[in-house]
């Protein structure tokens, strides 16, 4: 079903993100095991994050490999995180600093290349041997298992369908710099800089909502709590939310031709997942292949952490 097993027993993980930065140690004992998981906000530099490793290192013992799950684009043969569009911490080459200062094998992978492998390894579905996770979260990204393989191109970055264009006339910002984005719609720090976009044509009343709509000072989750109770505003935003989701999961089931698409991500989790049937009609209308399974993530908020550790005990190849 999966890759080889590798002769170890303990791995320290980490999941780098956007937003916050996961740390673990974990084995498997037929499930996967995590203890002494920390979550802290993730720091503006290679240097930083590392330091911030390796003093969680130093009050743990007994793994013997670092596995890192982390937003991209990397360069997995030179160990390196690139330019990341979210979060300013490369290029920096984490491999070989942590490698250097903590004596054990590092290994790196793209955050949602992870998380698809956990699913592959671990989840409800396990074994699937075409599958895609999607993670809507400060950004948009997938992870693909195509014909039991997990796909990772030249350098590993098979996998930014967060910058597929599902409107080239949109305005709309992606925090690569690029407009028209699934990214930009969806992307948990963009919705707020686009919402006059996502708002653009609403001609409903303009309730109290709406008024913080127009001045950005709502929170995502907000968005989806106030659209759930009823606030049209609310609704007509989330509604072009969930057809510009639909539309860029059309587009991943024409690149990868899935049997089963997992959703997670913080987007998905904390208020998009409300609207799961409303993604899957619209994707009736948008997508050649009708048969592809929608699901929720096995491990919901612990996607990469728990892939990392999949990676660490299992080779991906």
């Amino acid at each position: 079903m999966h890759g080889v097993k590798q002769a170890m027993k303990r791995v320290l993980l980490v999941d780098i993100g956007a937003t916050n930065t996961r740390l673990a140690i974990g084995w498997e004992e037929g499930k996967p095991v995590l203890s002494g998981l920390i979550q802290v906000r993730t720091p503006s530099s290679g240097e930083a994050l590392v330091d911030l490793i390796v003093e969680y290192a130093g009050e743990r013992k007994g793994f013997s490999i670092v596995s890192i799950a982390s937003i991209g684009p990397l360069d997995l043969g030179k160990g390196w995180i690139l330019e990341t569009p979210n979060k300013e911490i490369g290029p920096y080459p984490i491999v070989e600093a942590l490698q250097g200062k903590l004596g054990v094998p590092v290994f790196l992978l793209n955050d949602c290349q992870a998380a698809v492998w956990g699913e592959y390894v671990y989840g409800r579905y396990r074994g699937t041997r075409n599958m895609v996770y999607i993670t809507l979260s400060s950004g948009v990204g997938a992870g693909a298992i195509v014909d039991g393989r997990l796909l990772m191109g030249r350098k590993g970055n098979a996998h930014e369908v967060g910058h597929f264009v599902v409107d080239y006339k949109s305005e709309a910002k992606c925090g690569c710099g690029g407009h028209g984005h699934w990214e930009a719609y969806v992307g948990g720090k963009n919705i707020p800089r686009n919402v006059k976009e996502l708002i653009e044509g609403y001609s409903g009343a303009r309730t109290s909502f709406y008024h913080r709509l127009v001045e950005g000072s709502f929170t995502v989750e907000e968005l989806f709590h106030q659209s759930f109770i009823g606030d049209p505003a609310a609704k007509y935003v989330v509604d072009r939310i969930v057809r510009v989701t639909a539309a860029g999961l059309s587009s991943v089931i024409a690149a990868y031709d899935p049997e089963i698409i997992v959703l997670g991500g913080t987007v998905f989790h904390k208020g998009l997942s409300r609207f799961l049937n409303e993604i899957i009609n619209y994707l009736e209308f948008y997508s050649l292949n009708k048969n592809v399974f929608l699901t929720v993530s096995s491990y919901p908020g612990r996607e990469p952490i728990i892939g990392a550790l999949a990676a660490g005990i299992y080779s991906v190849t």
